[in-house]
């Protein structure tokens, strides 16, 4: 649900960011969209497990 730009040009950038400044509703679902992901795949219940995994693997070195 995000936008994907060709490079790192300042204009496609600017063009990009007023198109959305300018779509309230998208902007919102996008900010929706990003905060979900985030509390998804960095929760402290998601990185706890991954952390004990990653440390055992090490341990077992």
């Amino acid at each position: 649900g995000g936008r994907v730009l060709a490079g790192f040009g300042v204009e496609e950038l600017a063009e990009t960011v007023a198109g959305l400044l300018g779509d309230v509703a998208t902007l919102q679902r996008m900010r929706i969209a990003g905060r979900e992901h985030v509390v998804r795949e960095h929760s402290h219940d998601r990185f706890r497990p991954l952390l004990a995994e990653a440390l055992r693997a090490v341990d077992a070195v």
